[in-house]
């Protein structure tokens, strides 16, 4: 065994930096699984091009839910012995002819490595078996402690054996998944999903294997289709829904007209088909059913998650938001992508005034092998997002002239009962939510009830603060749910509100002299139509960011409820506590930032307030000063 050390695997000496880099490209909660199984099904195909068909290729997934670790074994071409180090390394492609993969910029082994804290390579191949170990990879790169040192190892032996890779990482930072819920994830978000074997329904060259070791450690076997997962093949199947295709439905459209035409033939339609668009060829698999249908199947294969409200979800996609943020690992509506027979992660949001309000019912996968993608694979590029796009909408259109047929009309007293009925369960659902969720701060003057439950409640809460006078120096000039930011507003506080240091910099940002001795003179800020962006949750502003639908430099100030703070870290980036003395924007005692090299090139840090940290503050200085 020989012991390495960081020089051993980077090409240039600021080894972190080059890590956070990495870790800033992904944002899926599967990402680690995903570049996994990517490389496994690499190194099996191109071993079938070669051996041909009387090799079976194989990937075995394991995963553990007690200690949360992922072990994934193929019998592939396996990794030469002078390779172990390389194929870690960051930015290195060893894929040749590079065409024949789908892995494409030679990060995906760094970043497992590095996302996790152990991590093991075991591979054969020509009689040659070589392992890689390397521990505290996350802790060391994130620096979450000084003394945290990265352990690397390496041993090469010979061996007889068959060629093979194994890799094992822990701990693996995604939901406890259940079993049915992995094997829908490595079919829906992995390249394990095949999309030529959904298309052409078939059963994909691969056999995938799932062992899932429960909390008892039992691990029964699985076997994993090796097919995209998509929803018009388990509407028959789970719900006994009945799907019926396009060009029958467009048949019978187009028919004689001196026979009765039927008014409902199907549950769902689906629709196959090619369309050419700038030069490139694209292959499509669309569903239409009821909006409904998609939470029922996902109930049915037991992929479902409580804390997701998927009927919120969707009142929000037909009320014509096109930036609703779905949840990754649940069943929904909406345009997917895919290349090189793979799923990529890619969020492509509906495109903007579509003119029909089916979106909320269509569900469609798009296959190009020219789709361009940033590293990490989540956002395509915008002219490719353009064209994407394009091709759902008029699929849909065509899809959506024949509905009828299988999304009736409904009467409107039937329309009216099923709105009350939403009202009920509306106001049962938030009755609960009241009982859980208390927010006692009379103290301060504010009388929500309640702790918000959503980003309009939290907005409600923010003017509250305002008009209680408990936060001062914010009037809002425009509110929009439809804008790309949430609101407008001017700010003007005198320079005792804020921190002394904080002031001094805002007075350096003034374009002129005579500027900067009139406010420092008067000893006020003022800021006019500044931006203001809301999130419930701080972290997921950072999706939004990531996706370019919003750019941090452009948002002066970020108002969320509360914040998890090793989500931010995970994701590259960092929360930090300003000392008083550098507070800005009253309230706003934080600032979220990328990492340090983010803030090298010139990315400036986004200031926050964290009401639900500010409010219990308040209340206990409030509590203090009552206290005899």
């Amino acid at each position: 065994m020989s012991q390495l050390t960081p020089a051993d695997i980077f090409r240039h000496s600021n080894y972190k930096l080059q890590v956070r880099d990495i870790f800033a490209m992904y944002n899926h909660e599967w990402d680690v699984l995903g570049e996994l199984v990517q490389n496994a099904v690499d190194s099996v195909t191109k071993k079938k091009e070669v051996a041909g068909e009387a090799y079976q290729p194989q990937i075995a997934v394991t995963y553990n839910l007690a200690d949360q670790s992922l072990l994934i074994r193929d019998n592939g071409l396996g990794i030469a012995a002078d390779d172990i180090l390389k194929v870690v390394a960051p930015h290195y492609s060893g894929k040749e002819p590079s065409g024949a993969n789908r892995g494409e910029f030679g990060v995906g082994l760094a970043f497992v490595v590095f996302a996790s804290q152990a991590f093991r390579l075991v591979s054969c191949f020509e009689g040659q078996k070589s392992m890689l170990t390397v521990n505290n990879g996350y802790e060391w790169s994130m620096n979450v402690a000084e003394e945290v040192e990265l352990d690397i190892n390496r041993t090469v032996e010979s061996e007889t054996c068959e060629n093979f890779t194994e890799i094992w990482v822990k701990p693996v930072r995604f939901p406890l998944f259940t079993r049915d819920k992995l094997s829908f994830v490595l079919q829906r978000f992995t390249a394990v999903g095949d999309f030529w074997a959904a298309y052409y329904n078939r059963d994909g060259d691969i056999q995938v294997t799932l062992n899932f070791v429960d909390e008892q450690g039992q691990a029964p076997f699985v076997q994993v289709p090796n097919r995209l997962w998509h929803p018009a093949d388990y509407l028959s199947s789970l719900l006994d829904y009945e799907t019926v295709d396009y060009l029958k439905l467009k048949e019978i459209d187009e028919g004689p007209r001196n026979v009765a035409l039927p008014n409902y033939v199907g549950s769902g339609m689906v629709y196959k088909g090619k369309m050419s668009q700038q030069g490139q060829e694209f292959t499509f698999y669309a569903l239409m059913c009821y909006s409904r249908y998609y939470k029922e199947l996902a109930t049915a294969a037991g992929v479902t998650s409580e804390e997701v409200d998927f009927d919120e979800l969707v009142e929000e996609e037909e009320a014509g938001d096109s930036l609703v943020t779905m949840p990754e690992v649940d069943l929904y509506p909406g345009i997917f992508v895919c290349k090189k027979g793979m799923p990529l992660g890619a969020d492509v949001p509906r495109p903007p005034r579509s003119g029909t309000s089916n979106w909320a019912a269509f569900y469609i996968v798009i296959h190009s092998d020219g789709l361009r993608t940033e590293p990490g694979r989540k956002k395509l590029s915008i002219e490719d997002e353009r064209v994407v796009q394009s091709i759902a909408r008029s699929v849909l259109n065509k899809m959506d002239k024949l509905s009828a047929y299988v999304i009736s009309r409904v009467s409107p007293d039937t329309q009216q009962e099923a709105i009350l009925r939403a009202l009920d369960e509306n106001r049962t659902k938030m009755s609960d939510w009241k009982k859980d969720h208390p927010l006692h701060i009379a103290s301060l003057g504010v009388q929500l009830s309640v702790r918000p439950p959503n980003e309009q409640t939290l907005i409600a809460l923010f003017h509250e603060l305002i008009g209680a006078g408990v936060l001062k120096g914010y009037k809002v000039v425009k509110l929009s749910a439809t804008d790309t930011y949430d609101g407008l507003y001017d700010y003007s506080i005198a320079a005792d509100e804020i921190g002394k240091r904080a002031f001094e910099e805002w007075l350096k940002t003034l374009p002129t002299a005579r500027d900067r001795r009139e406010y420092a003179n008067a000893r006020q800020i003022k800021e006019n139509l500044m931006v203001v962006e809301f999130k419930l949750n701080l972290e997921t502003i950072i999706g939004d960011f990531l996706h370019k639908s919003k750019y941090h430099p452009s948002i002066k100030l970020l108002v969320a409820w509360e914040a998890d703070e090793e989500a931010i870290k995970r994701r590259g980036w960092f929360l930090e506590k300003r000392p008083a003395s550098d507070v800005r924007y009253y309230g706003a005692n934080y600032v979220l930032r990328p990492s340090s090299e983010g803030v090298s090139k010139g990315i400036l840090s986004t200031h926050v307030m964290l009401i639900k940290r500010f409010i219990e503050t308040r209340v206990s200085e409030s509590q203090s000063n009552t206290t005899p």
